[in-house]
């Protein structure tokens, strides 16, 4: 029997599947008619990456965790790798499971699961089961990494025409399946649980067809949303910056003040590498009480069921489009969604106090990352008491500052700069504070509560708090939607930013069974939402909301819903207003 192995090509960072028999012999390019066997050792290596059209059959359960010569200690690939090149989207890890980078492709689970390990979960913060392209974002977006041309080159390849059976989609720490710009997403007799994000997750779709699904629970134990940061920055400050030797060099010889004490920019480095690897591998070290147990619900800005959004992310608020020129807002569709259950979702959304000083841009890291102040100021003093997390963050705007005016024959370029730093944004002033060097902490505080310096209305990468939705659909140009459930939808998250912040209009901690946006063709009648069921202790419930768009002004004409249920010190935005009626 034939089973399928991957083979690199060295070239273009990308590589083909492959055929080869038993004796791991590799016979030819996938090019004939017929199945392509998949096994649970086709992502030993990393990623299975399906890059040519024809039916891919699964045969074993996958517990994703990849190994071997091509992967690191902390599971990322090796930075030179080319099967998985850092621009070709590996910057951020291993994303996936399973890339499809083809047209014409069908996945066949044959009943069987993937999901990612325990260990993996942990290491890996963004992964989607399968991803239907090359990359997780569209070119221009994403962490500046990849919103850079220069240091993400080329598109994504966006898949067509591709159907998905009888899969079951385990645990994940952000999607099941998610996509951005395909035509022809068929999903049939799929089950997808235990991610913390959305089961089904598409962008900028078009002719979707989604039957026989079920989806939840979501993911209740994990991590918070500090870890992904310092996993990120580690990966940035440790393995990739060393290779840069002008960069290398000057962290090494460039210091920074923490808590009055001098040290290099390098040692900072190495104990945030220290720390997150010592609770990677045993749960405890100086960076425990930032990550948490484990044990906690997702604290990012939202959780889906289905989501089919326009094109670009959907890390805005309701009814705004993330796109790019002339596609922002673009309307997308059709999509049709047959005999679906949508259920058990649940998460805390994390109010989030960010900083922006002036004009700003926010306090922040390199993946956009919000430096919260008030989470690592003494709750008396006000003083800098900070973690590895937060000085590896100062330390490496002190690096980007010292590059900036270092008078070196050989600077480095701007994409470099874009690269390795990404938006870290640490003012002097707050370089200052951190270090020890103000002489009154209390005044510092008391001038960014002067200046409102807080906004509170979004996670921990600034993404608009929405909270739990089951069914997401916006900028849809038809819609046949018939048999659809949705029921046990729970938000937990808090109003919590004060005293430094208030965030009005604040919608965060509410639940909604389905929310549209500039929809076509929605028939309510075929939904049921079990509103006795929707649970948002601090928030509103709102078991169906809909907003209609004045497509030339981009200001909300309508609103429709129904709110049962808010505690009184929430607000509910001026979102939905009661009992109205659609035009």
């Amino acid at each position: 029997m034939l089973r399928l192995t991957t083979a690199a090509l060295l070239f273009s960072g990308a590589y083909a599947l492959s055929v080869s028999n038993s004796s791991g012999r590799n016979n030819s390019a996938v090019t004939s008619p017929g199945d392509h066997y998949v096994y649970a050792s086709d992502f030993a290596s990393g990623t299975f990456r399906i890059t040519e059209p024809g039916k891919y059959v699964l045969y074993q359960n996958v517990e994703f965790e990849p190994s071997g010569s091509g992967v690191t200690e902390t599971l990322f690939p090796d930075k030179n790798s080319k099967k998985y090149p850092q621009f070709g989207g590996y910057f951020l890890g291993f994303f996936a499971a399973i890339t499809v980078e083809a047209d014409d492709v069908e996945i066949d689970c044959k009943g069987h699961e993937i999901k990612m390990s325990e260990k993996f979960h942990k290491h890996q913060r963004f992964f989607s089961i399968i991803e239907l392209g090359s990359k997780p974002f569209i070119s221009g977006q994403g962490p500046p990494q990849f919103s850079s041309y220069i240091t993400s080159p080329g598109a994504v390849k966006s898949a067509k025409n591709v159907v998905i059976s009888n899969c079951k989609l385990g645990r994940s720490s952000h999607h099941g399946i998610h996509g951005n710009n395909n035509d022809g997403v068929t999903l049939r007799n799929v089950e997808v649980k235990d991610f913390e994000v959305g089961g089904i997750s598409l962008n900028g779709a078009k002719n979707v067809d989604i039957e026989d699904a079920d989806i939840g629970p979501s993911l209740g134990n994990t991590f918070r949303a500090s870890l992904s940061q310092a996993i990120f920055l580690d990966h940035l400050a440790n393995s990739l910056l060393p290779q840069h030797l002008d960069l290398n060099i000057y962290a090494t010889t460039t210091t920074v003040v923490l808590q009055q004490k001098t040290v290099t920019v390098k040692s900072v480095f190495e104990r945030l590498r220290e720390q997150l690897r010592k609770f990677l591998a045993h749960g405890d070290g100086d960076l425990a009480h930032v990550f948490g147990s484990g044990n906690e619900l997702p604290d990012g800005s939202a959780v889906y069921g289905i989501m089919l959004h326009t094109v670009g992310a959907a890390v805005a608020d309701f009814g705004a489009g993330c796109a790019i020129g002339e596609e922002a807002d673009a309307m997308v569709g059709p999509a049709k969604i047959k005999n679906v259950r949508i259920h058990d979702l649940k998460l805390a959304v994390d109010q989030v106090t960010r900083t922006v000083i002036g004009d700003g841009p926010q306090v922040m890291g390199p993946a956009g990352d919000v430096i919260q102040l008030p989470q690592i100021w003494n709750k008396d003093t006000y003083a800098y008491v900070g973690n590895p997390l937060s000085d590896a963050q100062v330390a490496l705007a002190v690096l980007k500052d010292a590059v900036s005016s270092w008078k070196a024959a050989q600077p480095i370029t701007w994409s470099e700069a874009k690269y390795y730093f990404g938006n870290v944004n640490v003012p002097m002033e707050v370089q200052d504070w951190a270090g020890g060097k103000l002489s009154s902490n209390e005044a510092f505080k008391d001038s960014l509560v002067k200046e409102k310096a807080f906004k509170c209305d979004g996670d921990a990468m600034t993404h608009h708090n929405k909270g739990a939705v089951g069914l997401r659909l916006e900028f849809q140009d038809g819609l046949d939607i018939s048999n659809v459930k949705i029921e046990s939808l729970m938000n937990v998250g808090k109003k919590d930013a004060e005293p430094y912040c208030d965030a009005q209009q604040y919608i965060g901690n509410d639940v909604r069974g389905v929310h549209l946006t500039h929809c076509k063709g929605f028939n309510k009648d075929q939904v049921e939402v079990v509103e006795a069921s929707l649970n948002a202790p601090n928030g509103a419930v709102i078991p169906i909301a809909m907003i209609q768009l004045d497509r030339t002004s981009h200001v909300s004409r309508q609103q429709m819903g129904r709110r049962l249920r808010r505690a009184p010190s929430a607000s509910t935005g001026g979102m939905l207003a009661d009992d109205m009626s659609p035009l």
